[in-house]
């Protein structure tokens, strides 16, 4: 019987979709892990300190470029028609584009500020610009391609845009020495070319009916994705503002250093993101449902989940310091001491995903909103006082902190919005 519910379950096409998808983005993560035993030996910690600062930046002002309604697409893909959904797309992405515009003439403004910073040009400002760009777009034709079930097109697509920057890495900064400006650019082409591809994408359905400003598709997706810029912009603080008080605390080098460690320990976020990119449009579709065996099968998967991914980030925690001293490049050898705490952050983020899909479905943005900012606020009190107290492993475990806090309050949170048979026993929640 077990042995029957087990192959139900290998059968089922989430799980299919979700190995899928889980597989292509563990490929393209495998190609950023041969690539740093090589980038470590070319690149100085400062070098990689500047480039990770530079994209934490970017991502920031890319949030007030998509004013936090990308988010919206996956659930009204399920809740509109088609022919309501890609008027609704269509509306979004020119609002997209307005904004994209307004960003960039006021980063313009502060260029001087950001040249003195960032050490960028006005030519390198307008080339990461396309780059934000780019990702929006990849984002967008993602989310479409997952909705569509077209899980081995996602597949292709993630693993390309990998491959891409792999290969245009290691030709400008090995073949061509240019050190940090070699992998800057190698991330801004493969975001920019494969950004392109996903513009065609979100075209092709955006045609396939003439386009009709609404100002009511506007004004719902701006009522959802305004309380979602500062939830988005706190989750970037939880991201990049550890970089930025070591930077300032300690030196540009140690963040390069951390920024290693820190990307090995993202590896359990890869396995994460790309389960619940899957997982998200399927819960949608059941928790609509609102049938209590299935719910009860939702809640006990939830906790199996939650277990599973909490070990595997401590087996990754373990495993990563004699890996890390082989692989890498003798100045980034320290970076294995953050790797745990990195690792474990990101499960619990992947528990939260969990329960966000409680607030994304009922449309309580707000409640994110609040959550994220008390998470973002307790993350800089974290950082500071554990870096003052513990040096850069004060920023990991800082980071750790504040996801299992994020993790448990949303849980909270989604058991007030939308019952659930959390006990096991409910059958009639």
């Amino acid at each position: 019987m077990k042995f029957d519910r087990i192959t139900g379950i290998i059968r089922h096409d989430l799980f299919k979709n979700s190995a899928m998808y889980t597989s292509a983005v563990m490929a393209s993560s495998l190609l950023s892990f041969i690539l740093l035993p090589i980038i470590t030996r070319y690149l100085t910690p400062e070098d990689y300190g500047i480039v990770t600062n530079i994209q934490v930046f970017f991502s920031i002002a890319g949030l007030f470029i998509t004013m936090g309604i990308d988010a919206s697409i996956s659930v009204n893909f399920i809740k509109l028609t088609k022919k309501e959904f890609i008027g609704y797309l269509q509306n979004i992405v020119l609002l997209v584009l307005f904004n994209a515009v307004v960003v960039f003439l006021i980063l313009l403004l502060f260029r001087s500020i950001i040249y003195v910073r960032l050490h960028l040009s006005d030519t390198w400002m307008f080339l990461i610009f396309l780059y934000v760009l780019g990702g929006i777009f990849v984002s967008y034709a993602i989310m479409l391609l997952i909705a569509e079930q077209k899980v081995f097109i996602r597949s292709i697509f993630v693993f390309g845009q990998a491959l891409t920057a792999m290969l245009l890495s290691l030709y400008l900064v090995v073949a061509l020495s240019m050190h940090w400006e070699g992998r800057l650019l190698a991330l801004l082409v493969s975001a920019i070319a494969f950004g392109a591809i996903g513009f065609i994408k979100v075209y092709r359905m955006m045609r396939r009916q003439p386009f009709v400003l609404d100002l009511s598709y506007m004004k719902h997706a701006l009522r959802f994705g305004l309380p979602m810029i500062a939830y988005s912009l706190s989750g970037q603080i939880m991201v990049g503002i550890d970089r930025f008080f070591i930077s300032s605390m300690v030196n540009v080098s140690e963040a390069g250093v951390y920024s290693v460690g820190y990307q090995f320990g993202m590896a359990i976020s890869f396995i994460v993101s790309s389960f619940n990119s899957v997982w998200s449009p399927f819960f949608y579709q059941k928790i609509k449902e609102d049938n209590p065996a299935t719910n009860i099968k939702i809640v006990r998967f939830t906790y199996l989940y939650a277990l599973s991914i909490l070990v595997a980030a401590l087996i990754i925690g373990v495993l990563a310091p004699p890996i890390l001293n082989i692989v890498l490049g003798r100045d980034f050898h320290a970076s294995s001491r953050y790797v745990v705490w990195i690792a474990v952050a990101y499960a619990f983020e992947g528990i939260y995903f969990m329960f966000a899909g409680y607030l994304y479905y009922t449309m309580k943005s707000n409640i994110l909103m609040g959550i994220a900012i008390i998470s973002a606020l307790a993350n800089i009190v974290l950082t500071y006082a554990l870096i003052k107290l513990n040096g850069t492993l004060g920023a990991a475990q800082a980071t750790c902190l504040t996801y299992a806090i994020f993790s448990l309050i949303t849980w909270y949170a989604s058991t007030k919005v939308h019952s659930m048979p959390w006990s096991l026993h409910d059958r009639n929640a």
